[in-house]
């Protein structure tokens, strides 16, 4: 299966990618799985980015078998990219995108910003209070470079948006601002999409809804605390994660006495 391409998002995850995301959500996936599993998917989509919206340049080598080799156009290392990690969730996940964009000779830096949710009484989200001022410090980039936007999750846009007109403006209408999203929603798209237009949105997954407060169903949980705060100790997983039987489940014959 190739890219799904909708109107306005691109989803390039195939089938195997697909099963990883889900295992990703699932509640039995534990804080390094799920660490590892929104690095690697991230990379993928990041990928996909750099492939699709990243100037092209000529590029040739001296091959094993002849003197020369054809010419092909590959993204263009020396095109300025600037990665930007949202906290909490962001963080692990944009640092992973950097460190492959580094290894792949490209020339870019990372930015971490701060998107505070502004809740009403009711606990629903209404606005986000983003801290840009350690990164309005640093040098300009030149027009025409390329944001990518490293967030796990895109729910109501609203962080989005806000970041996503701070950067276009940096760049200018040559650059781009790409969001990956391992999930997002249509809601948040659109909302994002009605303040700029030339967002580009590379996602692994479009999830049907929202709760009340403004979290993505099915979605997979608050990502920002399964990533960086202490788990819950579970008694009966830390004895299966050391090799023991799982306890039987009430009316269920244990598995060593079934054998037996």
């Amino acid at each position: 299966m190739g890219t799904v391409r909708l109107s306005g998002a691109d989803r390039p995850l195939g089938p195997l990618h697909q099963r990883f995301l889900q295992e990703f959500s699932s509640q039995g996936t534990g804080k390094l799985r799920a660490i590892k599993l929104a690095q690697d998917l991230s990379r993928q989509l990041a990928i996909h980015a750099i492939d699709t919206q990243v100037p092209q340049a000529p590029y040739k080598v001296t091959t094993r078998m002849e003197a020369e080799t054809p010419v092909i156009d590959v993204p263009d290392t020396k095109h300025k990219i600037i990665v930007v990690g949202v906290v909490r969730a962001g963080v692990a996940v944009s640092q992973s995108v950097y460190e492959y964009l580094l290894e792949a000779g490209f020339n870019c830096r990372h930015d971490i910003v701060t998107a505070e949710r502004v809740t009403n009484a009711a606990g629903r989200v209404i606005n986000v209070d983003c801290n840009l001022d350690k990164v309005k410090k640093l040098e300009p980039p030149p027009p025409g470079s390329t944001v990518i936007i490293v967030d796990p999750m895109g729910a109501t846009g609203v962080t989005g948006t806000a970041l996503a007109q701070y950067y276009q403006d940096l760049v200018g209408e040559t650059g781009k601002v790409i969001f990956l999203h391992l999930i997002a929603t249509w809601r948040a798209i659109r909302k994002v999409r009605r303040e700029v237009p030339n967002a580009v949105f590379i996602v692994g997954r479009i999830d049907p809804k929202l709760t009340d407060k403004g979290y993505i169903i099915w979605g997979a949980g608050d990502i920002g605390k399964l990533f960086f705060e202490f788990e819950a100790f579970n008694e009966d997983v830390e004895q299966v994660a050391m090799g023991a039987t799982p306890p039987a489940e009430e009316g269920e014959v244990p598995k060593t006495a079934a054998a037996a």
